[in-house]
C-alpha cells in the first residue's frame, strides 16, 4: 500500500484529499462559531432591563449587547432627526422610519428608532414630543445593506448607519454606535419590531449545530473514499512495462 501511495498519481490524490478535508473542517468551525454567536445574541435578548450607559460603554457594539433591552434617560435633540425611506409597516404599506437623537447625561447622542409613519409630515416635531426619559428599547447594530446608497444632508436615508446620521445631524452630536428600536408605547408612531435572537429558551441553535456536524461527516467521507481507493489500487496487479516481442 505504501508503494502505491508514493506513486505520483496517488500523491496527487492525497493532496486533493487533504485540501478537501481541510475545507470541510474550516466550514465546520465556521458553523460552530455562528452557533456560539447566535447563543450570545439570544442570551442578550433575554437579559434583564438595564440603563443604556451601563450596557453600551464604548464605541463598538459587542455581540452580548445586540438585542439587549435598555432604558434611555435623556432628552431629544431637535436638530437630530432623520427619515429612512421605503420601509413597510405590518400591513405592507410603504412609508418612512423616524430616527431621533436622544442626548444622554454623558454627552452621547443615541439614535432612537421611534417607529413608522406614512409620510414625514405625519411625524410630530421632536421639540413638541415628550422627553425621552425612561423610553425603553432594544439595542441594534447599524444596518449593513446598500452600503453604496447615496447620503445627502436633507434627503431620507436608505439605511440606518452612523455615517448617514452624522451627515444629517449636528457635528457635535457625538453619535453612539448602532441605534435603539423603541418598544415603549407611543401613539404618534407605529411600532417597529426589533431584531434580536428568537426563542432564547432553546438550549442551542440546532440548525447551525447540525450544519457543523454535516461538514465533519463530509470530511470523514472524503477520508473513507481516499482510503478505500488506495486499498483497491494497491491490490491491482502491476502492468508490464513492455509487451514481449
Amino acid at each position: 500500500m505504501l508503494r502505491t501511495l508514493l506513486t505520483p498519481r496517488w500523491l496527487g490524490f492525497t493532496a486533493l484529499a487533504v485540501v478537501a478535508v481541510a475545507l470541510c473542517l474550516i466550514a465546520a468551525w465556521w458553523q460552530y462559531q455562528r452557533t456560539q454567536d447566535q447563543l450570545i445574541v439570544e442570551r442578550a435578548a433575554a437579559a434583564e432591563l438595564a440603563a443604556y450607559p451601563d450596557v453600551v460603554t464604548g464605541s463598538d457594539l459587542p455581540l452580548d449587547v445586540l438585542g439587549r433591552e435598555v432604558r434611555l434617560d435623556g432628552e431629544f435633540v431637535p436638530e437630530a432627526r432623520s427619515f429612512v425611506r421605503t420601509r413597510t409597516n405590518d400591513s405592507g404599506e410603504a412609508g418612512f422610519w423616524v430616527v431621533d437623537g436622544v442626548r444622554l447625561n454623558d454627552g452621547r447622542t443615541v439614535p432612537l428608532l421611534q417607529g413608522w409613519v406614512d409620510d414625514p409630515s405625519a411625524a410630530p416635531k421632536p421639540e413638541v414630543t415628550n422627553l425621552a426619559s425612561s423610553t425603553l428599547g432594544r439595542v441594534q447594530p447599524d444596518e449593513n445593506f446598500y452600503r453604496d446608497a447615496p447620503i445627502t444632508p436633507d434627503e431620507p436615508l436608505v439605511t440606518i448607519t452612523s455615517s448617514g446620521l452624522a451627515t444629517q445631524w449636528p457635528s457635535n452630536a457625538n453619535i453612539a454606535p448602532g441605534y435603539v428600536t423603541a418598544t415603549s408605547p407611543n401613539p404618534d408612531f407605529e411600532r417597529i419590531r426589533p431584531v434580536f435572537g428568537a426563542d432564547p429558551d432553546v438550549p442551542f441553535p440546532l440548525q447551525n449545530a447540525l450544519y457543523s456536524l454535516q461538514w465533519i461527516v463530509f470530511a470523514g467521507l472524503v477520508l473513507f473514499v481516499w482510503f478505500r481507493g488506495l486499498r483497491i489500487a494497491s491490490r491491482l496487479p502491476e502492468q508490464p512495462n513492455e509487451t514481449a516481442q
